[in-house]
């Protein structure tokens, strides 16, 4: 049941791209000239010696004898489970050199890191020479700066709480977005007291469109939160 009483809410503040706040943030522009705000990985918090990760004398070996002559930067990209989903070239080739990824593979050791995270790999026949270095994540954001903006009018119904004198109301949601950064899933995580703007935020975050996660410019799955929280790597 519904009160006559109405109220006119402005909402653009609750929908807004919070900043980042990075130490280091870093300008790119995507394939389709898109510019993203991005930042080196966090995970994992301190990057391993090398020969803690990979047997970096029999990457180099297959290196040399798959006849690559330059500098190859590679990227590696691990999942929930700490396994090695993705080696991929971030400049250069379409695909590693023959047998590098399985050589990559086989000679993998174990890391305490939690979540997904991911790792350069900067390789050279010629050094010879194997670097680690942290990759670049662009967390997903959305397409535009500011979500919907503007102000609703509204009825109060049964069970709603008043909102504060000033008018300003929080909604906090998590949407699940897929590796093209469409919205899968869309979960209330607090709502505003209010049942007309949560439903209104929802049907907003659901056919909203979102820059795509990117780790070293592949676009993975991840989430987005009116918060500011972020899937982290």
């Amino acid at each position: 049941m519904k009160s006559a009483r109405s109220i006119r809410l402005g909402v653009a503040a609750m929908l807004a791209l919070p900043a980042l706040g990075m130490s280091q943030s870093i300008s790119l522009t995507d394939d389709l000239g898109r510019e993203r705000r991005c930042q080196p990985a966090e995970k994992p918090k301190r990057l391993p010696a090398v020969a803690d990760l990979v047997d970096s004398v029999a990457l180099v070996r297959t290196l040399a004898e798959s006849g690559q002559a330059d500098t190859l930067l590679l990227s590696l990209l691990f999942d929930d489970a700490g396994r090695l989903t993705t080696v991929r070239p971030i400049e250069g080739r379409a695909a590693p050199p023959a047998g590098l990824a399985e050589a990559i593979r086989s000679s993998l050791k174990p890391q305490k890191v939690s979540g997904p995270w991911a790792i350069r790999l900067r390789m050279s026949a010629s050094g010879p020479l194997v670097q680690l270095e942290r990759s670049v994540y662009c967390p997903a954001a959305p397409a535009q700066p500011e979500l919907s903006s503007g102000t609703m009018r509204i009825e109060m119904r049964s069970g709603d709480r008043m909102p504060p004198a000033t008018g300003k109301i929080r909604v906090d949601a998590e949407v699940r977005l897929d590796a093209q950064g469409t919205p899968i899933n869309v979960d209330l995580r607090q709502g505003s007291g209010l049942r007309e703007i949560d439903e209104e935020t929802m049907r907003r975050l659901q056919t909203e469109r979102f820059l795509p996660a990117l780790v070293d410019g592949l676009a993975v799955p991840s989430w987005y939160r009116t918060d500011g929280s972020r899937t982290r790597f």
